[in-house]
């Protein structure tokens, strides 16, 4: 049973840095990196405007729930009255720099990334409708709704996405995908600090689908693979443009080798297998050449790889779904989205969901077979993506990801036997 959150919350501001802490509060939901109830508790309970800008410290090992400790920057105008709420702050200096961190995650950072929303909003006739809202912050995102009307007083609502560097293309994608119809309305992306990326983003009416069954999954592996079908013929032009090329088969080898290594020692926040795992996904790893050959031999089209394809990645409603957050995208097999896409589902569902996937590409191309042998390349994928966020995000926020990539690549081996 996941426990609830209790947070603390350090005040900062730009100009006089650390005012000190407040009295700890719950809030309703227990998922770390979501802000919209923290911002919600601080205005209720002490009538402060505050923005959260990052994790301190966790006292659960991961998320989520538990007592979590954030660095949060007060409005200027409140400054006097939080410092009359707070006591004094003992721990480490919040406010010492990290060369990995989010541009977001400093005082000054989510108000520049609002402003340019806010402006693009403005040029293009929408008049706010409440002050922005911030939802979440983490070392892969920061998420802002922007409430809004048209130039006929109707809702127009916009969403902020900020992204760290290495999501940064997530943009171009979008862009590249407009024609499509099966994304966010894209209204202007931005390159932010520290080569961040800004979108700005339309509202998606309807709802997410986590837990969607498996007749409703298997027309987003349809969708998804209309997609990729379509970007095809664009793969070098997109790699040309920044979209991560992962197409060469001996960069995935290098990479899991170096994973096998790293959770060998448990180094780099990777977790730790037992030796006996070790070995197995040594041999793993040298079954690698052999298996993206089979893969490769089924002539599915090298594409643009969602990268995190499950149903909580799709909104709207029946007919008109749009497949959100592109970040993990790159240029591959498009095989392991399908394999994803029915993780979660029962035999029977998983075969319906390859065959709507299937239906997209003809009778030349062979995708049940390409994912029968993607299967535990797709949660290898998956660990060596969560390592490379732990190599590229600051230590305090590794609680998000820790373990992940030995947990990855345990279920790379569960399915390669």
């Amino acid at each position: 049973m996941t426990s609830p959150r209790r947070v603390t919350l350090v005040l900062c501001t730009g100009e006089h840095g650390v005012l000190g802490v407040l009295p700890p509060f719950e809030v309703g939901r227990p998922y770390w990196q979501e802000t919209d109830g923290v911002v919600a508790g601080a205005l209720e309970r002490y009538d402060l405007h505050l923005t959260v800008l990052r994790i301190l410290h966790a006292s659960e090992q991961s998320p989520p729930g538990g007592d979590v400790t954030y660095l949060a920057e007060a409005d200027p105008a409140d400054a006097g009255r939080a410092g009359a709420l707070v006591s004094a702050w003992s721990g480490p200096d919040p406010l010492a720099d990290h060369p990995l961190r989010m541009p977001w995650a400093r005082p000054g950072g989510p108000a520049a990334d609002v402003g340019w929303a806010l402006a693009v909003l403005a040029a293009a006739g929408r008049t706010p409708a409440g002050p922005p809202e911030q939802m979440r912050t983490w070392n892969l995102s920061s998420l802002w709704r922007l409430p809004a009307t048209d130039g006929a007083g109707r809702a127009a609502d916009a969403w902020l996405k900020v992204v760290p560097r290495f999501f940064a293309h997530e943009g171009l994608v979008l862009e590249r995908l407009q024609r499509t119809g099966a994304v966010p309305a894209l209204l202007a992306r931005d390159t932010g600090p520290d080569g961040s990326g800004r979108v700005l983003l339309d509202a998606v009416p309807g709802e997410d689908f986590y837990g969607a069954p498996a007749e409703r999954v298997a027309g987003f592996a349809r969708t998804l693979a209309r997609i990729q079908a379509g970007c095809a013929g664009d793969v070098d032009a997109l790699a040309a443009a920044g979209v991560p090329d992962r197409r060469d088969p001996a960069l995935l080898v290098a990479e899991a080798t170096r994973l096998v290594d790293l959770v060998a020692t448990g180094d780099g926040g990777a977790g730790q297998l037992a030796p006996a795992e070790v070995e197995a996904a040594r041999r793993l790893v040298d079954a690698l050449p052999d298996r993206l050959a089979r893969e490769a031999a089924c002539g599915v089209p090298e594409s643009l790889v969602h990268g995190d394809f499950h149903p909580g990645n799709v909104r709207g409603a029946a007919g008109r779904w749009r497949v959100l957050d592109w970040g993990d995208s790159y240029l591959g097999s498009p095989a392991v989205d399908v394999v994803t896409a029915g993780n979660g589902l029962d035999a029977a569902g998983r075969q319906q969901v390859l065959e709507a996937a299937a239906a997209e590409y003809g009778p030349d191309v062979d995708l049940l077979g390409a994912a029968d042998a993607a299967r535990p390349v797709s949660p290898l994928r998956g660990a060596l993506a969560w390592q490379r966020f732990l190599d590229a995000i600051e230590p305090d926020e590794w609680p998000y990801h820790e373990g992940d990539p030995a947990a990855g690549l345990r279920d790379a081996l569960a399915a390669f036997h």
